[in-house]
């Protein structure tokens, strides 16, 4: 993963995280990196941002039984 990739995964983790105070489901990288594999064809250009990918992320999450370790 590229540094600016990297970056934008911390910074879209901690933007979710801060809009969404839902303790049990956390976003974390292991479900970023579960939600990008399985929708991959939403990141053509590999640009993650919480204005692009907020609303859809937020739905995927909500119906995942994974949850962030505490």
């Amino acid at each position: 993963m590229s540094t600016s990739t990297k970056k934008e995964q911390v910074k879209f983790i901690k933007d979710y995280n801060s809009l969404f105070n839902v303790p049990d489901n956390k976003a974390s990288n292991a479900a970023y990196n579960k939600y990008r594999n399985e929708h991959k064809n939403e990141f053509k250009n590999s640009e993650w941002s919480i204005d692009k990918h907020r609303k859809k992320f937020m739905d995927w999450m909500s119906g995942q039984v994974y949850r962030s370790p505490k």
